[in-house]
């Protein structure tokens, strides 16, 4: 939570009778927000982020998966296309030849 205008004043000056030079008063008020904004992030926010992000990135993961097995597919008929042409044309000239 940060600190209102009233209550950082107050600091201020009762930091600023025990402690009389005002630059380390300041720098010690430095380290409490001045506004909602400057708060640090919470544990609880930083999981919800990461749990986000982790169920994004298997998402992500899953679908490259599904990409890859179709890649691979491909490849693996084309190549079998292949070799099944090259026997059979290996067969026709063996035929022609004998």
């Amino acid at each position: 939570m940060s600190l209102t205008a009233k209550s950082r004043s107050a600091i201020l000056q009762g930091l600023s009778t025990v402690i009389p030079e005002s630059e380390a008063v300041e720098e010690m008020l430095a380290n409490f927000a001045a506004r909602d904004a400057d708060e640090g992030a919470t544990k609880e926010f930083i999981r919800a982020e990461v749990s986000g992000l982790r169920s994004e990135m298997t998402s992500d993961i899953s679908a490259l998966r599904v990409e890859l097995h179709t890649e691979i597919q491909k490849v693996i008929l084309w190549t079998v296309g292949a070799n099944v042409s090259m026997v059979a044309l290996l067969f026709t000239l063996l035929r022609l030849t004998a």
